[in-house]
Formats: C-alpha cells, sequence, structure tokens
C-alpha cells in the first residue's frame, strides 16, 4: 500500500500545479483583458506623436476617399470644424490646407493637389509637420 500511495500523492501534487498553472494563466488573460477594454492604457499612448499620426491618417484618408476636388474640398472643411471642435487635454492641433484643383490629376514630382500643415502644441512638446499628397 505505501506504494500506491505514494504514486497516487504525486499524481495529486502534480494535478495541483497544473491546474494552478492553468488558473494562473486563464488570470492573466483576463487581467490584459479587462486592462485594454477599460481603456487603462490610453493615457500613455496620448502624446503629440500619437495625435500627429491619428491626424494625419485622417487627413489621408479623407483625401483619397474624395472623387472629385470640390468633394474633397467640403470633406477636408469637415475635418477641420471636427478638428477645431474637439476638446484635448494638455493638446492643442492647429489644421490647414491648400487644395489646388488644378492640380487634382497631377503625380509626383508635379506640384502636388493637397498642401497640409499639422501643428501640435502641448505642456512639454511643439511639432509641426508640412506634407503634400497625391491621388495616385
Amino acid at each position: 500500500m505505501g506504494r500506491t500511495g505514494g504514486k497516487k500523492g504525486q499524481m495529486f501534487i502534480i494535478t495541483m500545479v497544473f491546474l494552478v498553472g492553468l488558473v494562473f494563466v486563464v488570470q492573466q488573460g483576463f487581467v490584459n483583458w479587462f486592462a485594454y477594454s477599460i481603456d487603462f492604457y490610453s493615457e500613455t499612448q496620448k502624446n503629440d506623436y500619437y495625435l500627429f499620426n491619428n491626424a494625419k491618417d485622417m487627413t489621408d484618408q479623407t483625401f483619397l476617399g474624395s472623387a472629385t476636388c470640390t468633394e474633397a474640398r467640403n470633406n477636408l472643411n469637415d475635418l477641420t470644424t471636427f478638428f477645431n471642435t474637439r476638446v484635448l487635454t494638455s493638446y492643442f492641433l492647429e489644421f490647414s490646407y491648400s487644395l489646388e484643383c488644378g492640380n487634382w490629376p497631377n503625380t509626383a514630382p508635379a506640384d502636388p493637389p493637397l498642401d497640409v500643415t499639422i501643428h501640435i502644441k502641448g505642456e512639454n512638446t511643439d511639432t509641426q509637420e508640412d506634407f503634400s499628397l497625391y491621388r495616385f
């Protein structure tokens, strides 16, 4: 009976180690999921670089999603209004553009149809970039 009891004890210990490990893995998965689902890390991601890239991506999508120059002008005006009506904690975002409909079909290196300036100023940062976009 000594040998059988020893094997049962070993199996019990191995099973408990496995179950504790499984519970730990599941618990860590839930901790990570809850942290992201409640936007726990959002404040660390909101910096001028993050904000600038989002504004630039929105500009690119707005411009490329417009079928005509007139539609692009209307959409970019809406985007400007969107940026101006957002209250950004600790940041000031200035967005300006120049759209030349005569350059609408141009490709690089010809003059671009759209020139954009995005300026973001924060407590310790001041980021500004000028860039141009082409349709094709």
